[in-house]
C-alpha cells in the first residue's frame, strides 16, 4: 500500500520535472544559439508536455490495473458484491 502511494503521488513530480527540465534546454539552447529565440524553448515544452503527460497516463493506468487486481485478489471465495440483475419481464403478447 505505502509503495503504490509513493508511486501515485511521484506521478504529477514527474510530470512537472519532465516540463520543466525540456524547457530549462530549450532555454539554455536558444541563449546558446542566440537566432532561433523563442522556438527551441517552444519546442522543448512542447516536447516535455507531451512525454510527460504520456508517462502520466502510463502510470495512472498500470495503477489502476494493479488497484484491480488486488480487489479482485482479496475478493477471491466472496459472493459478487452486488447480485445478479432480474431478467426482463417477457412480453406474452403476439404480434397482429
Amino acid at each position: 500500500m505505502a509503495s503504490r502511494l509513493g508511486r501515485l503521488s511521484s506521478i504529477g513530480t514527474n510530470f512537472a520535472l519532465a516540463v520543466g527540465g525540456m524547457g530549462l534546454i530549450g532555454y539554455f539552447l536558444d541563449r546558446w544559439l542566440v537566432t532561433t529565440k523563442p522556438w527551441l524553448l517552444l519546442t522543448f515544452l512542447l516536447l516535455g508536455l507531451i512525454g510527460g503527460f504520456y508517462n502520466f497516463v502510463r502510470e495512472g493506468l498500470a495503477a489502476g490495473r494493479q488497484a484491480t487486481a488486488e480487489f479482485k485478489a482479496s475478493r477471491e471465495g466472496l459472493p459478487p458484491l452486488r447480485p445478479p440483475p432480474p431478467d426482463p419481464p417477457s412480453d406474452s403478447r403476439e404480434a397482429d
